[in-house]
């Protein structure tokens, strides 16, 4: 249980806890640490506290979020083992673009391009484009937090630097000017980081008017998957098929909802995490993403200057 804008020292059954307990604070958040340590010491034997180094009471520090997902991605692989070994469809984020491939492999594309969501999604887009022999490419799309509720997107920020709002931002407490300004630059800042790791010399794959698969390895609430929704349809592409290996009922609706075909091979109700559908769920850095895209792409010629006299 993440303790972002949560205080589990005031639970006042907390001693009757069993389950095993994941406390996740910024390091920055001097408060909540002592506070969080104080729970610590009611809970069972099977909790732990995780600080962020860095991090302040909302993770809104680049980065900062995606420490937190792979602290409670190894929490569950750690301590759903039975669960999910019972539920285990994929061996690992391979083999879900194996499985993916057979149901897309009978679908009529259109100079298709398929498109990861990185780290994890960067796996699956590279075995599905091997298997259809399409371009890969990734894409640079994070979603702008709502300010009281920074789960809750309401846009997307695009690698361009454009704004795309969704209908649920004019209903957000909070959301000024000012705020989407700031918000706006601490998104950006983070997808020039991934630009200079992911890009290099190679510039983003052309979009309109060609068929774009957008994978990632699982989709929860979704707020990611959404946001390079939004980036990817505003460059108008032929189609947009949404191929994801897992993804709970309702996300899965509000997909169906927002591309033109979504592929997906189960929607189980007892979803509690991706990582509870796979055998091996190991983290993805950055660097393998760089390698894997490294792999699929054509070197650019580098052409000498001629002058002539």
């Amino acid at each position: 249980m993440p303790s972002r804008s949560g205080r589990p020292d005031l639970a006042d059954d907390i001693e009757y806890v069993r389950a095993p307990t994941l406390l996740i604070v910024g390091g920055e958040d001097r408060t909540v640490i002592e506070l969080n340590q104080q729970a610590l010491g009611r809970l069972p034997r099977d909790a732990r506290l995780e600080i962020v180094p860095g991090a302040t009471h909302l993770f809104s520090e680049p980065g900062t979020l995606e420490q937190v997902s792979g602290l409670a991605s190894h929490w569950f692989q750690t301590h759903l083992q039975t669960k999910r070994k019972a539920n285990a469809m994929f061996h690992d984020r391979d083999d879900a673009g194996r499985q993916l491939t057979a149901a897309l492999s009978t679908m009529e594309l259109l100079d298709p391009l398929v498109l990861g969501i990185p780290r994890g999604g960067m796996i699956t887009a590279a075995v599905i484009a091997d298997a259809i022999d399409a371009e890969l490419d990734v894409v640079l799309a994070h979603k702008l937090r709502s300010p009281l509720q920074p789960e809750l997107a309401f846009g997307a920020l695009g690698e361009d630097g454009r704004v795309y709002l969704n209908p649920l931002a004019r209903d957000i407490h909070g959301l000024t000017e000012d705020y989407l300004e700031d918000e706006r630059k601490i998104q950006l800042h983070e997808i020039q980081r991934r630009q200079n790791l992911f890009r290099s010399d190679h510039p983003a794959a052309k979009i309109a008017g060609r068929s774009v698969i957008l994978t990632d390895d699982g989709v929860a609430t979704g707020s990611t998957m959404f946001a390079a929704i939004e980036v990817v349809k505003a460059q108008q592409p032929h189609e947009l098929i949404v191929a994801v290996p897992v993804t709970p009922p309702t996300t899965l609706g509000r997909l169906q909802q927002q591309c033109d075909r979504v592929v997906f091979l189960s929607a189980p109700a007892d979803f509690i995490a991706v990582a509870q559908f796979y055998e091996s769920f190991l983290p993805i850095s950055d660097q393998q993403v760089v390698d894997l895209l490294n792999r699929h792409r054509s070197p650019i010629p580098k052409h000498e200057n001629h002058i002539e006299r």
